[in-house]
């Protein structure tokens, strides 16, 4: 397949990559491999048959052999994808304390916080589509009381609660793959409402759920959907200009899930100031909000678009990934028994602590190894204001200089499904994981522990403000679901494949069977889940009751 010499070592080392260096002076971006082209529409013909704009990863992998700096252009949008993490972590590097984010290549959204009316409304841009100074000060503020592994751990309590409640729900969403994907979503939005508003609207129950706050996560959806359809249209930011469907279905989901989110949470900072907090926090811990209201010097008006950002960045993200899970784990009966025996030696019938992270090296395998085979980010994009040089690994060392303000993808794609770096690419195994890291160094595997290709939600000064809450509640979720539950693919489900919206997921979603354990991991005793069990079964278990919400949730 590689037809070039490649060094003797399976990730070139440092010494190599001078030699290399030496050996090539810097060759221009037309040195560069890539698809053909064609005038005007570039590399259409070839994006379209290996599965356009809903099936980048398919994209991805068809232009991997070609290098590790392939050069590939869609009508106008033109892009160098760079699948070494070595060489993508230099443009990181490059782009100092206040990086341009991967945000900054989705037009549609930039377009939208642009708009007269909507600039009218919030008097500013989200921090996630800002840079510079605009950027690094509301990032500053946010992320006290959220960003830090310890900080996103005090409100385990409350991702606890949610999380023995969906054990409860769950069964009523299982008689079709679209339903079970639906209440992914409903339950990473209670999550980020139980964290950042210390409520539960309860969107997990297919009766007592606010159709607002319903709307809320269908909107979240929309705005994906119709935001990647935008991005990938010939037409531009010209679509925007001559209102095509796309657009009004994509403004329409902005609008909602700002103004919805601005209401929960102005109710909430209202109810704060004049003292009217709630009898007890769900959880009964502090939410974040409150916290941030105590100690931020940020606008009113910054605190509660940002807050907007992450209510709906807490949804799809997470939700996806959470997919990604469930569907490798109901695929891999054997590696979710193993996980189960892991889970109920350390933590019983107990909730998640990250005390215990140590003592769990079968679930950070298994999230791990599902990150590797179906990452939720197919690619990261950045642009630098300055030139940069970098070397093709695979192409003899190949030197190339990027013009500044190109726009360079990195994909963990490629090296992450390569047979020279992971042995039985293709298959869940989540046991290679099980070697402790120090002892993986020197091997193939080593390759892939980069920091660009280990973590899920990016890396950097500019990584996923929410990551540590995300990996809070995605350890949270398996660890009680796989104790209360045994699961597998329905035998008539079709076999599913990655679509690509701005994230990925599994298209057509897999019927997957529950089969309640009995005795296991219900967020009460042994004895309390079998008599739950044999009361009602699975579909007689009732929510826990709430108390009224006095931001009007249900």
């Amino acid at each position: 397949r590689r037809k070039v010499r490649r060094c003797p070592r399976l990730r070139p080392c440092r010494v190599c990559y001078a030699e290399m260096a030496a050996r090539a002076a810097s060759a221009s971006l037309a040195a560069i491999r890539g698809p053909p082209h064609w005038p005007i529409v570039g590399a259409v013909p070839f994006f379209a048959k290996h599965g356009g704009p809903t099936n980048l990863t398919g994209v991805y992998k068809a232009l991997y052999p070609m290098g590790n700096l392939v050069a590939f252009k869609v009508f106008d949008r033109e892009m160098v994808m760079v699948f070494d993490p070595g060489e993508f972590m230099k443009v990181h590097r490059a782009g100092g304390k206040l990086p341009t984010g991967g945000t900054g290549d989705l037009w549609p959204f930039h377009k939208y916080y642009s708009l007269p009316r909507v600039m009218a409304r919030w008097g500013a841009t989200p921090m996630a589509f800002s840079d510079g100074e605009a950027w690094r000060k509301p990032r500053h503020a946010l992320q006290k009381d959220f960003f830090a592994t310890d900080e996103a751990a005090a409100y385990l309590p409350a991702i606890n609660a949610v999380v023995d409640e969906a054990v409860h729900e769950l069964p009523a969403w299982t008689s079709s793959g679209d339903e079970l994907q639906s209440f992914t979503c409903r339950l990473t939005f209670e999550l980020i409402c139980a964290v950042m508003l210390g409520i539960r609207p309860g969107v997990m129950s297919k009766t007592g759920a606010s159709a607002e706050d319903v709307r809320f996560v269908k909107e979240t959806l929309i705005s994906q959907q119709a935001g990647a359809a935008l991005l990938y249209s010939p037409l531009g930011p010209l679509a925007a200009t001559l209102n095509t469907t796309d657009w009004r279905k994509f403004e329409t989901a902005m609008d909602f899930v700002n103004e919805r989110s601005a209401a929960s949470v102005e109710t909430m900072l209202q109810a704060i100031e004049s003292g009217q907090h709630l009898a007890s926090w769900a959880g009964g811990c502090e939410p974040y909000l409150s916290k941030l209201l105590a100690g931020s010097s940020l606008p009113r008006n910054e605190v509660v678009l940002n807050a907007a950002g992450l209510l709906q960045g807490g949804v799809d993200t997470t939700a996806n990934t959470l997919s990604w899970l469930l569907v490798h784990l109901a695929d891999n009966p054997r590696e979710q028994e193993l996980l189960f025996e892991e889970l109920t030696e350390v933590l019983g019938d107990g909730g998640f602590d990250n005390e215990a992270l140590p003592r769990l090296p079968r679930l950070k395998a298994v999230i791990r190894e599902s990150h590797r085979l179906t990452p939720t980010i197919s690619a990261n994009v950045r642009t630098l204001s300055e030139p940069i040089e970098l070397i093709d690994t695979r192409r003899g060392g190949l030197a190339v200089t990027i013009p500044a303000n190109t726009r360079m993808a990195f994909s963990s794609i490629g090296w992450s499904g390569d047979s020279a770096y992971a042995e039985a690419p293709e298959q869940f195994q989540p046991a290679r994981w099980m070697v402790p890291k120090a002892e993986r160094k020197g091997s193939a595997l080593e390759a892939l522990d980069h920091n660009l290709l280990a973590h899920p939600f990016s890396f950097g000064p500019r990584m996923c403000l929410g990551a540590r809450v995300a990996q809070a509640e995605l350890h949270a979720m398996i660890a009680r679901l796989v104790r209360a539950f045994r699961f597998k693919t329905d035998v008539s489900a079709a076999r599913w494949e990655v679509r690509n919206d701005f994230l990925t997921k599994p298209t057509p979603f897999p019927k997957i069977n529950f089969e309640r354990r009995v005795g296991g991991g219900s967020g009460g005793s042994r004895s309390e889940a079998r008599a739950s069990v044999e009361a009602g079964g699975a579909e007689g278990v009732t929510s826990p009751p709430r108390g009224a919400c006095p931001f009007g949730h249900t």
